[in-house]
C-alpha cells in the first residue's frame, strides 16, 4: 500500500514527534523548512495538510493544484479560515465540529503529544497505556482504509504493526451495507503477546472521491 504524504504547514518544534507517531504509515514533510517554490511543490503533492490557517501558513507558497484529501486544523474552530480559497475537501478541527470519518482517524498533533507524554507520566498504568496505544493503532489502520485509492473489498484480513516500541496485531473485517457505495469496517487490536482485544473501532468508508 502506498503511504500517503502528510505536510505540516506551520512552524513547529514537534515535527519529529509527528514523524515518529506516523512512522511506517505516512511520509511527513515539514514545509516551513523549505524555500517557497519547494514548499508549494511539496504542499501540492501532499494528501493531508496540517495547518493553523492554510491560507496564512502557505501565503508565499500557495499550491496551484493541490492533491489534498483532508485539511486538519489544530484550532478548536474554523471561523478564521478563508474557505473560498480551499479545494472541496473535508476540513477537520480539534473541536469536533466536523464529523467526517476521516477527521476521526488522522493522527493530529494532539494524539502525537499523547505518545510523547507517556515518557513524562510514569503514573499511567501499563493497562491504560496499552489500551491507549492500541486505540491509536486502530485509528491508524482505519485511516489507511479511508485514504486508500481503492475501495476496500469485503472480507477479513490481519497484519502486524510496529508502533511506539511495541508489536501489535490488527484484525479487520470489511462488510457491505445497504448502500453499495458505503462499507463498514471493524478493526480489533491486540498486543503480539496478549490474546485480548485491547481496542476495537468501527467506521464507514465511501467509494465517492476515490481514484
Amino acid at each position: 500500500m502506498t503511504r500517503p504524504k502528510v505536510a505540516i504547514a506551520f512552524e513547529t518544534k514537534n515535527a519529529d514527534v509527528v514523524t515518529g507517531a506516523l512512522q511506517g504509515l505516512a511520509d511527513v514533510v515539514s514545509l516551513h523548512e523549505l524555500a517557497p517554490a519547494a514548499r508549494a511543490a511539496e504542499a501540492a503533492a501532499a494528501e493531508v495538510l496540517f495547518a493553523l490557517n492554510p491560507t496564512a501558513d502557505l501565503a508565499d507558497a500557495w499550491p496551484a493544484a493541490p492533491r489534498w484529501r483532508l485539511i486538519q486544523l489544530l484550532s478548536a474552530g474554523a471561523d478564521h479560515v478563508d474557505f473560498s480559497r480551499l479545494p472541496q475537501v473535508p476540513v477537520a478541527c480539534n473541536g469536533g465540529a466536523f464529523a467526517e470519518p476521516m477527521a476521526e482517524h488522522i493522527l493530529a498533533m494532539a494524539l502525537a503529544a499523547i505518545i510523547a507524554g507517556f515518557s513524562r507520566q510514569a503514573h499511567l498504568s501499563s493497562e491504560l497505556r496499552d489500551r491507549t496505544l492500541a486505540m491509536l493503532v486502530a485509528r491508524n489502520r482505519m485511516a489507511e482504509y479511508t485514504l486508500a485509492a481503492e475501495f476496500p473489498d469485503t472480507g477479513e484480513s490481519d497484519g502486524e504493526r510496529r508502533f511506539a516500541d511495541n508489536d501489535w496485531i490488527w484484525f479487520a473485517e470489511v462488510s457491505e451495507t445497504e448502500d453499495p457505495a458505503l462499507r463498514r469496517i471493524d478493526v480489533r487490536i491486540r498486543r503480539e503477546d496478549d490474546e485480548r482485544d485491547l481496542a476495537t473501532l468501527s467506521g464507514f468508508v465511501s467509494e465517492t472521491g476515490r481514484r
